[in-house]
């Protein structure tokens, strides 16, 4: 029986529909069926105890890895998923890119800086994936153009402070965030916002010149529309 078949059957029946198919449950609920998933059965049977918890985690690992959307954030199958995925910005990355797993917003940044350091070093474009998915989950968090744009320059700001980050895994940062933000209609750059404020951090820790120096070296492989907004933050600090 195909997935049309048995929600047809649900909804005549009047019979519980295990499905996952969020567009399908959707359908199927708004004609009176009840709907189940496969995260609601996993969560009974741990909450009754017939599922061991180390169990469960792996079951929902291998949903990860499947790209099944809207776990939420669960940080040990998510690390579990990761280490399946080798680090690759894939099931993992959809996961922490939809607005469901960022009830913790500082949990799920930790965790992509977490799996940002294992790739920095060997995969810049596994740099920009995750940039990008977790500025969209991020924008989709945000609300209106204002706090999306908001929300991305303070993980950014976050970003260059990072000890791995370097003139060759900048133009992938940068990629990432803006391949994040293409869709978002009015949303600004936050480019220039998350550099500014770097800087003036920078300055403040340091002196004028440590942080100019720091953020031309940083931004010396980027485009020149980024080099030119790395000197005009400059320009107007002094």
């Amino acid at each position: 029986m195909d997935w049309l078949s048995a929600a047809d059957y649900a909804i005549s029946n009047g019979v519980p529909l295990w499905c996952d198919d969020v567009l399908l449950a959707q359908v199927a609920r708004s004609e009176g069926a009840k709907v189940f998933n496969t995260i609601d059965v996993l969560n009974h049977r741990l909450a009754t105890g017939a599922l061991a918890p180390e169990l469960a985690d792996s079951a929902l690992a291998a949903l990860i890895v499947t790209r099944h959307v809207d776990l939420g954030f669960r940080a040990g199958p998510l690390t579990l998923a990761l280490g399946q995925d080798a680090w690759k910005p894939t099931g993992a990355a959809l996961a922490i890119s939809r607005p469901a797993a960022w009830g913790d917003p500082e949990r799920v940044v930790t965790f992509v800086m977490t799996a940002l350091r294992q790739v920095a070093a060997s995969d810049a474009e596994a740099v920009r994936g995750w940039v990008e998915a977790a500025s969209l989950g991020l924008g989709r968090i945000g609300g209106d153009v204002t706090a999306i744009s908001t929300n991305v320059a303070i993980f950014l700001q976050a970003l260059i402070k990072e000890a791995w980050l370097g003139p060759s895994q900048m133009p992938f940062v940068v990629l990432g965030i803006r391949a994040a933000l293409a869709g978002q209609d009015g949303v600004g750059d936050p480019l220039e916002e998350a550099i500014a404020g770097h800087y003036a951090w920078a300055a403040r820790q340091s002196s004028h010149e440590l942080a100019a120096t720091t953020l031309i070296w940083l931004f010396a492989q980027c485009e020149e529309r980024d080099r030119a907004t790395v000197a005009r933050v400059i320009l107007r600090a002094r």
